[in-house]
C-alpha cells in the first residue's frame, strides 16, 4: 500500500471523481479536514475536476482552502 500525506492523496481522489456527486462527497472532505500545504494545487485540481464535471459551484472548496492557507501563513 502506498500511503501519502492527505494534500497529496486529495489529489488522486480529485482526479478520480466521475460524478458532481463524488465531487461533493470530496468536498465535504476537504473543507473539515486540516490541509498542511499545497493549497494552490489542490484548488486548481478541483477547479479542473468542476470544468470537467460541468459544475459551476465549488461546494465552497476554494474560500475553505484558502481561509487556510492564511492561516498556514500566519
Amino acid at each position: 500500500m502506498n500511503v501519502k500525506p492527505f494534500h497529496e492523496s486529495i489529489i488522486d481522489a480529485i482526479n478520480a471523481c466521475s460524478s458532481v456527486s463524488d465531487l461533493g462527497t470530496l468536498a465535504d472532505l476537504i473543507i473539515t479536514t486540516k490541509i498542511p500545504k499545497d493549497h494552490d494545487v489542490i484548488i486548481s485540481a478541483f477547479k479542473e475536476k468542476m470544468k470537467d464535471l460541468d459544475r459551476l459551484t465549488d461546494f465552497g472548496v476554494e474560500e475553505s482552502v484558502l481561509e487556510q492557507k492564511k492561516e498556514q501563513e500566519k
